[in-house]
Order: C-alpha cells, then sequence, then structure tokens
C-alpha cells in the first residue's frame, strides 16, 4: 500500500491530478508572485521588478553618491551630478511601459503612482551597480578631465575619457590632436 492506497489506486490518483491540473492550473508557483495577487498569464510589476530594469539599462551610465545624496551620469567625458531627477522619471517611464501589459486594472493603477516609481528608484539607489560615496570620486590628482580627453599630469599622455577613472571636475579646455 503506497501512501494509504490499494494498489492501482495510486497511478489512477495520479493521473487524475496530472488532468485536473492541465484542466485546471493552480496559478503561480512563485511565493512573490502568489503574495503579490497577480492573475495567471499578467506581467509581474513590483518596484524591484522596475529597479531591476532600471538597473539593466543604466548600470554603466548612473551612480548614486549616497554621501551627497544625489544621482551621477557619465556624460561621455566626465561623471555629472544630475538635478533633473531623471532616475525618478526614468523609474517612471519602466513601470509605465511594463504595466500596459498588466490585466488586473488595481495594479496597473498602483504601477503608475509616483510613490510607486519612488520606490523603485529608492531601490536603484541601493543596487551595488549605482551605489557609491564621495570618496571614489576624482581620486587621482594627476588626471585632468578636458572636453574629450583626460590627460595624466604626471606623465603627459593623453588619452580618452573612461567612465573608471571617476572624474567628476571638468576643465573647458579643448585639446586639439597635432
Amino acid at each position: 500500500m503506497a501512501a494509504g492506497l490499494e494498489p492501482g489506486e495510486t497511478v489512477r490518483t495520479i493521473e487524475s491530478g496530472r488532468q485536473a491540473g492541465s484542466r485546471n492550473p493552480r496559478g503561480p508557483t512563485d511565493p512573490d508572485e502568489r503574495r503579490s495577487g497577480s492573475s495567471r498569464g499578467a506581467t509581474e510589476i513590483t518596484e524591484d521588478a522596475v529597479a531591476r530594469r532600471f538597473t539593466e539599462i543604466h548600470r554603466d551610465d548612473l551612480r548614486y553618491d549616497h554621501d551627497r545624496g544625489t544621482w551621477f551620469n557619465w556624460t561621455g567625458d566626465h561623471w555629472a551630478e544630475n538635478r533633473t531627477g531623471f532616475a525618478l522619471n526614468e523609474c517612471r517611464l519602466i513601470a509605465r511601459r511594463h504595466s500596459g501589459n498588466v490585466d488586473n486594472h488595481r495594479t496597473r493603477a498602483t504601477a503608475r503612482k509616483w510613490s510607486f516609481a519612488s520606490g523603485a528608484a529608492r531601490l536603484a539607489q541601493r543596487d551595488p551597480m549605482h551605489a557609491v560615496t564621495q570618496d571614489v570620486w576624482d581620486q587621482n590628482a594627476f588626471l585632468l578631465g578636458c572636453l574629450d580627453v583626460t590627460i595624466d599630469l604626471s606623465t603627459g599622455a593623453a588619452y580618452g575619457p573612461r567612465q573608471e577613472d571617476m572624474i567628476t571636475k571638468l576643465s573647458l579646455i579643448h585639446i586639439s590632436e597635432p
């Protein structure tokens, strides 16, 4: 006797459960989806999902300085403080795009609220891909950021701007090639 069933009943019980499951699926098996109450087939939208998508898009060009409480974006030649609320607006736009696929009106409306986008942006601030402190900026006193070029003052070498130099100060000198 297997699991309290008579011989032959085990196979019939398993087959019956399989058929019932294919006719009427139970819904999400992911615990996060069960807690959120998402309907089967709907795109899941959470603050965390929006923050993850934000990071996928901006992993290389945005940093959040926790000491200064502000975002910095890579301009192509230096890291500049962003005072326009770009990150928050970008989270709002990502949420709006993804909420268009959500069947539930209440979930869609919630995802389009300012507080939802703000929560996603706060999560993104803490993502290791974005999170920095003020000590990462301008560490090498011998690197001079100029328009379209970085000059190493210790060697005189010039090279194209690099994000990893973490330069925030920019000289407005334009260096032309000889």
